[in-house]
């Protein structure tokens, strides 16, 4: 009985804590980037989503800056 509570006990406690480290995602707009010089942008090996992500931010800087 006390290995089954401990090995419930346990679960429990590895999902609150694998949760709790989930980020956050947030959605902004393309005038919050107003002003910023750098963006550091972290895709591991998926250079192809970098370089996506790279085209619509400065899709969105030439929107704002005509």
């Amino acid at each position: 009985m006390k290995r089954i509570t401990l090995t419930l006990l346990c679960m429990i406690f590895f999902t609150v804590l694998a949760n709790a480290q989930r980020p956050t995602i947030e959605y902004g707009s393309p005038s919050e980037l107003k002003g910023i010089t750098k963006i550091f942008i972290d895709t591991g090996t998926e250079l192809e989503v970098r370089s996506n992500i790279i085209k619509e931010i400065n899709k969105s800087q030439k929107k704002m800056a005509s």
